[in-house]
């Protein structure tokens, strides 16, 4: 039989085991809870990276509501894609201001459709906008009465020698003053 003294040794000694068992599941939750955050701000940093060139948003409806660096694989942004979300033009006259352009430094050439969402009609068709033009005062297809339209702008994307690459396709306002 077993003295009291051994059973307390006993206790003692598993008592022991158990607090170290405790010990050891605790280091590892908390080397796993350090490694998930180190993931998480290495997957943000690379993230950041990978999005360098966050867009900038400007109220002014005058002008894009954002640019938006375009890669095709590389480091760098092969064009800067305007984003407008608004225009206003005069009411009841087809000559117009238009501010769309193809910002310098794009290897792109650029054209812009205004498409009116209440009837499918295009406004305008701008020609291809070579990297630094803008298309400025046109003559639209009808003059637009006083109130807000809501159009679809239609960025189409060329290549220099004129192959397409992409479009995108962007729900305006048309505000006719």
């Amino acid at each position: 039989m077993l003295d009291k003294y051994e059973i307390a040794n006993r206790a003692l000694l598993r008592a022991e085991q158990i607090k170290s068992h405790k010990k050891e599941r605790i280091t590892v939750a908390l080397r796993t809870a350090t490694l998930m955050l180190c993931v998480c701000i290495m997957t943000a940093a690379a993230a950041y990276l990978l999005l360098d060139k966050p867009y900038t948003v400007i109220d002014d409806p005058m002008t894009p509501l954002a640019e938006f660096p375009v890669m095709n694989g590389g480091d760098e942004a092969d064009f800067m894609l305007p984003i407008y979300s608004s225009i206003v033009i005069k009411a009841d006259e087809a000559a117009v201001f238009l501010p769309f352009a193809n910002p310098e430094g794009n290897q792109y050439h650029l054209t812009f459709e205004i498409v009116l969402a209440s009837s499918g009609e295009s406004l305008y068709t701008s020609g291809m906008l070579e990297p630094s033009v803008c298309v400025g005062e046109v003559t639209i297809a009808r003059p637009l009465q006083a109130g807000r339209h809501k159009a679809t702008l239609i960025v189409t994307v060329y290549e220099p020698g004129g192959a397409e690459v992409t479009s995108v396709t962007i729900s305006i306002t048309i505000t006719a003053e």
